[in-house]
């Protein structure tokens, strides 16, 4: 009797103990997961800025067609191009100097069209 309770004590024991690790697997895999998401999100946005940066650049424009036509960023882009084309249009409204002014017509222009295109899509 006492070997029969001793070998189920040891059965359960030996139960919980996978049991555990089990667990903990789980929540290795899970934080592995969640780091990885936050990982790409992350260098989503880096590129974002970069493209946002230079949307003159067809590549820049490129990439921001493609985050920007996602339904899960679309007012993420939408909304970071609608500030930096505000900040760019006041300072064209103050600027005096002709090449600075052109430049920022350019940018300004490239900015609208970035989000013409993605409101199309």
């Amino acid at each position: 009797m006492k070997l029969r309770n001793t070998v189920i004590i040891i059965g359960l024991f030996a139960l919980l103990i996978i049991g555990i690790f089990k667990v903990s697997d789980s929540s290795v895999e899970a934080v592995d997961l969640k780091t990885q998401q936050q990982i790409q999100l992350g260098q989503m946005v880096e590129q974002l800025q970069q493209a946002i940066k230079t949307p003159e650049n067809e590549k820049s424009l490129n990439i921001i067609q493609q985050y920007g036509t996602d339904t899960r960023y679309y007012l993420m882009v939408r909304g970071w191009l609608v500030q930096v084309s505000s900040g760019v249009e006041s300072q064209l409204s103050v600027q005096q100097a002709q090449p600075q002014k052109q430049a920022l017509q350019i940018r300004y222009d490239a900015l609208q069209k970035a989000i013409r295109m993605i409101d199309l899509e």
